[in-house]
Protein backbone atom coordinates (compact mmCIF):
# COMPACT_ATOMS: atom_id res chain seq x y z
CA UNK A 1 0.00 0.00 0.00
CA UNK A 2 1.49 3.35 -0.58
CA UNK A 3 1.03 6.03 1.27
CA UNK A 4 0.13 9.74 -0.63
CA UNK A 5 -0.15 11.96 2.14
CA UNK A 6 1.28 9.88 4.73
CA UNK A 7 0.63 12.73 7.43
CA UNK A 8 -3.28 13.43 6.29
CA UNK A 9 -3.93 9.70 6.20
CA UNK A 10 -2.35 8.54 9.10
CA UNK A 11 -1.27 11.23 11.22
CA UNK A 12 -0.61 8.90 14.09
CA UNK A 13 1.43 6.22 12.59
CA UNK A 14 4.66 6.35 11.22
CA UNK A 15 4.75 6.22 7.25
CA UNK A 16 6.45 3.63 5.54
CA UNK A 17 9.51 4.57 3.07
CA UNK A 18 8.89 4.87 -0.16
CA UNK A 19 10.86 4.86 -2.80
CA UNK A 20 10.44 7.34 -5.94
CA UNK A 21 8.55 4.88 -9.17
CA UNK A 22 10.62 4.72 -11.83
CA UNK A 23 10.23 7.27 -15.00
CA UNK A 24 8.46 9.70 -12.57
CA UNK A 25 10.16 13.51 -11.38
CA UNK A 26 13.04 12.27 -13.56
CA UNK A 27 12.45 14.62 -16.62
CA UNK A 28 14.38 17.51 -17.01
CA UNK A 29 13.18 21.09 -17.57
CA UNK A 30 11.88 22.16 -20.73
CA UNK A 31 10.66 18.07 -21.69
CA UNK A 32 7.30 19.22 -21.86
CA UNK A 33 6.96 17.96 -25.27
CA UNK A 34 5.41 14.77 -25.93
CA UNK A 35 7.46 12.09 -27.62
CA UNK A 36 6.21 10.43 -30.72
CA UNK A 37 6.80 6.83 -31.65
CA UNK A 38 9.87 5.65 -33.21
CA UNK A 39 8.92 5.24 -37.07
CA UNK A 40 8.88 1.85 -38.15
CA UNK A 41 11.49 0.77 -40.18
CA UNK A 42 11.13 0.07 -43.69
CA UNK A 43 11.28 -3.68 -44.69
CA UNK A 44 13.59 -4.65 -47.47
CA UNK A 45 11.97 -4.80 -51.08
CA UNK A 46 11.57 -8.68 -52.22
CA UNK A 47 13.24 -8.89 -55.44
CA UNK A 48 11.08 -11.87 -56.57
CA UNK A 49 7.48 -10.80 -57.73
CA UNK A 50 5.79 -13.91 -55.44
CA UNK A 51 7.41 -12.27 -52.31
CA UNK A 52 6.85 -8.79 -53.34
CA UNK A 53 3.18 -9.87 -54.11
CA UNK A 54 2.55 -11.52 -50.35
CA UNK A 55 4.39 -8.83 -48.65
CA UNK A 56 2.36 -5.73 -50.32
CA UNK A 57 -0.74 -8.18 -49.25
CA UNK A 58 0.07 -8.40 -46.01
CA UNK A 59 0.66 -4.49 -45.49
CA UNK A 60 -2.46 -3.37 -46.93
CA UNK A 61 -4.36 -5.90 -44.68
CA UNK A 62 -3.65 -3.96 -41.61
CA UNK A 63 -6.20 -2.44 -39.55
CA UNK A 64 -7.74 0.92 -40.88
CA UNK A 65 -5.56 0.89 -43.91
CA UNK A 66 -6.21 2.86 -47.01
CA UNK A 67 -3.15 3.00 -49.32
CA UNK A 68 -1.63 4.91 -52.20
CA UNK A 69 1.07 3.43 -54.01
CA UNK A 70 4.10 5.87 -52.83
CA UNK A 71 2.35 4.90 -49.32
CA UNK A 72 3.11 1.04 -50.16
CA UNK A 73 6.51 1.87 -51.83
CA UNK A 74 7.59 4.24 -49.00
CA UNK A 75 6.83 1.47 -46.35
CA UNK A 76 10.24 -0.92 -48.34
CA UNK A 77 13.63 -0.05 -48.86
CA UNK A 78 13.95 0.08 -52.79
CA UNK A 79 10.33 0.33 -53.84
CA UNK A 80 9.22 1.95 -56.50
CA UNK A 81 5.54 3.67 -56.77
CA UNK A 82 5.56 2.01 -59.99
CA UNK A 83 6.11 -1.63 -59.08
CA UNK A 84 3.89 -0.91 -55.95
CA UNK A 85 0.94 0.22 -58.06
CA UNK A 86 1.40 -3.06 -60.59
CA UNK A 87 0.97 -5.42 -57.19
CA UNK A 88 -1.84 -3.48 -56.03
CA UNK A 89 -3.64 -3.71 -59.06
CA UNK A 90 -3.04 -6.95 -59.53
CA UNK A 91 -4.24 -7.89 -55.76
CA UNK A 92 -7.48 -5.55 -56.67
CA UNK A 93 -8.01 -7.99 -60.25
CA UNK A 94 -7.80 -10.75 -58.13
CA UNK A 95 -10.03 -9.39 -55.28
CA UNK A 96 -8.31 -8.79 -52.45
CA UNK A 97 -7.81 -5.45 -52.33
CA UNK A 98 -10.39 -2.54 -53.71
CA UNK A 99 -9.28 0.01 -55.96
CA UNK A 100 -10.59 3.58 -56.36
CA UNK A 101 -10.15 6.77 -57.36
CA UNK A 102 -9.55 9.72 -54.82
CA UNK A 103 -9.20 13.19 -55.07
CA UNK A 104 -5.36 12.72 -54.43
CA UNK A 105 -5.04 9.90 -56.81
CA UNK A 106 -6.05 6.10 -56.73
CA UNK A 107 -6.15 4.12 -53.46
CA UNK A 108 -6.41 0.98 -52.59
CA UNK A 109 -7.67 -1.19 -49.21
CA UNK A 110 -7.94 -4.23 -48.34
CA UNK A 111 -11.38 -5.90 -48.79
CA UNK A 112 -14.08 -6.75 -46.26
CA UNK A 113 -14.81 -10.16 -44.87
Amino acid sequence: MRWLWPEFQAPKSRAPTQEPLAGIGEADEGDDAPVAPAAPVAAAWPKKLPEQIAAIRELVRRPGGVWSAKEVAAAFKGAKAKDAALVLDSLAALGMLLAYEASDGRRWRATTG
